[in-house]
């Protein structure tokens, strides 16, 4: 069986997934322009990640794939100095994305970090 065929997240669902996450995280940009200039940027950060991670987090989980580099973004998000500037979410979506479309790549994170022994047939 093809790579391809074991793939769970089809190009168009990863084409919208990432322009949504660099929209998100352009609107987190701007949020820090604002914040530097009339001081509401926190709160307008805090409530676009409040509302779209659960719901990428969600979409993730629906697909069927491993979603907790969701959650490992979601948490970098929330640090200010990352979260301020860098486009972390898109990151980490196509971080996911990739682990989808390659699942070699995924066993050999998971083995790489102890989460499993081997790949070998028991």
């Amino acid at each position: 069986m093809s790579e391809e065929k074991q793939s769970k997240i089809s190009g168009l669902e990863a084409t919208i997934l990432v322009l949504t996450c660099a929209f998100f995280d352009f609107l987190d940009l701007l949020a820090t322009f604002v914040n530097i200039y009339f001081g509401v940027g926190e709160a307008i950060k805090l409530m676009i990640n409040f509302i779209i991670s659960p719901i990428l987090w969600f979409w993730i989980t629906m697909r069927g794939v491993r979603s907790d580099w969701v959650l490992y973004g979601g948490l970098l998000e929330m640090i200010p100095i990352f979260g301020n500037t860098l486009p972390i979410r898109t990151v980490t979506m196509i971080v996911v994305i990739y682990m989808d479309w390659h699942p070699k790549t995924d066993v050999a994170v998971k083995i790489a970090t102890g989460t499993i022994k081997s790949v070998g047939k028991k």
